[in-house]
Formats: structure tokens, C-alpha cells, sequence
């Protein structure tokens, strides 16, 4: 995997609070709504648990078993998404309910989240400052390269 982080730098990282969710696609101006539909601190710790028990990549993928049309595709899809447990009832939704490439998928019968970031971490350690956080992180989420490097000095 190509990076421009040294080895020393990759293995010093670790896990901020709250996670800052880079929406790369909403723009630089783009305020996360207050109430979402996923929880970042979700996913930074499936990413962080993968880190740690580097596991390898999967092999490349198999070419010899090219679709050459949609029509020789979609079976392929409904299939592989049965086996996951989806079928009528599943849904697609955005993330953040903002339209873009990011989604989010639904069984049938489960419930769409609805997550407010700042009001759980307060319950769950109210001797935080967590306003200053969530303050702090936006700043940081709107950050161009230039600004993190006068920011940090990295």
C-alpha cells in the first residue's frame, strides 16, 4: 500500500475523540448535521481492530470471471446480497442523508440510526469537555492541507 506516512508514523497513530469523519465529497464548508444516521466512533474502531490484527489484503481480483453485461451481472448481485441476509424490506440509505457516493444498507426489519454524537459521549463521560471537542473537530474536518501543516507543523 502506497502512503506518504513513514512506518514509525503509521504504528504511532492512534484513535481521536470524538473520530473526525473526513466527508470527502460534501465539501470544505460541510457542517455535520447534528443528528446523524451513522456513528463515526463505529467505524474508526472496525478500522482500528483491522489495523491491529493486520490481516492481509484479499487476493487481486479473479478477471477471468468478467461479466460482459448487465445482464450477466444483476443475478450475481441479488445473489450475494440474499447470502447477507437482505431481501424484501432491505433499503438504501445516504450518509447523513445527504445524496452522494456514500451509503448505508438496511435489513429487513432494521431500524435507520439516529445518532446524536455529542449527547452520547457526554452520558457516557460527563467530566469531558466535549462542546470544546466537537468544536475543536469541526475546525479540523474543514482544514486544507496548508492550514493542518501551519496548524500542527507536520
Amino acid at each position: 500500500m502506497t502512503t506518504c506516512l513513514t512506518v514509525n508514523e503509521i504504528n504511532s497513530l492512534r484513535p481521536e475523540m470524538p473520530p473526525v469523519a473526513h466527508n470527502l465529497h460534501y465539501g470544505r464548508d460541510f457542517v455535520p448535521p447534528k443528528i446523524r444516521n451513522w456513528m463515526p466512533l463505529h467505524y474508526m474502531t472496525k478500522l482500528l481492530k483491522c489495523w491491529q490484527a493486520k490481516v492481509p489484503a484479499p487476493p487481486p481480483y479473479d478477471k477471468t470471471t468478467r461479466f460482459k453485461n448487465w445482464k450477466q451481472l444483476a443475478p450475481f448481485i441479488k445473489d450475494g446480497s440474499l447470502r447477507e441476509g437482505h431481501g424484501p424490506g432491505s433499503r438504501l440509505t445516504f450518509l447523513d442523508n445527504i445524496p452522494g457516493p456514500l451509503m448505508l444498507e438496511s435489513k429487513p426489519g432494521q431500524v435507520e440510526g439516529a445518532y446524536d454524537e455529542q449527547a452520547i459521549y457526554e452520558k457516557a463521560d460527563p467530566r469531558y469537555d466535549w462542546a470544546t471537542a466537537f468544536a475543536e473537530r469541526e475546525t479540523i474536518t474543514s482544514e486544507t492541507p496548508q492550514e493542518h501543516l501551519k496548524r500542527t507543523g507536520k
